[in-house]
């Protein structure tokens, strides 16, 4: 599953060119044709639009819950880049970079140390563990199915 940030509830007006090219770019990433560029691309925009000075609070709060979102659900934006373009004091957006990353000391210590959300921190454990737990399964499952295929177990 992909990054639905496009239509729906808080959409950007299409009335500035930054609008029309998130616009644009979320319907290829909708349609999973974007390539990662244009998911990179897509990021640095949304960035832009919580920070440009002049954007109305609202505005900001829609860019920034579509980076979010974008952030949370895209597989294919460069995370170390994306991670050097996130101003300082977008903490929890650095947090999703960094669990893409798989830098979860870091995820913690944003959660714990720096945003003090315990709630966040054990959340964030409980996925982890429940992702790694899925994928030790599969691959059990799958170990099962190769034994017994071989005369085995």
């Amino acid at each position: 599953h992909g990054y639905g940030g496009g239509m729906g509830i808080g959409s950007i007006p299409l009335i500035t060119k930054r609008g029309l090219a998130i616009a644009y770019l979320e319907a290829l990433v909708a349609l999973e044709v974007a390539t990662g560029e244009s998911h990179d691309e897509l990021g640095y925009l949304l960035i832009e639009g919580v920070v440009e000075p002049g954007t109305a609070p609202q505005m900001q709060k829609q860019f920034r819950d579509k980076l979010r979102r974008f952030l949370k659900t895209s597989q294919q934006y460069r995370a170390d880049r994306m991670l050097t373009a996130l101003p300082h004091n977008f903490l929890h957006e650095q947090a999703l970079v960094l669990s893409r990353l798989g830098d979860h000391q870091q995820v913690l210590r944003i959660y714990v140390r720096d945003l003090k959300d315990i709630s966040e921190a054990e959340r964030y454990c409980d996925r982890i563990y429940k992702e790694a737990t899925a994928g030790a399964g599969m691959h059990a499952h799958a170990a099962a199915g190769l034994s017994s295929a071989s005369g085995g177990g």
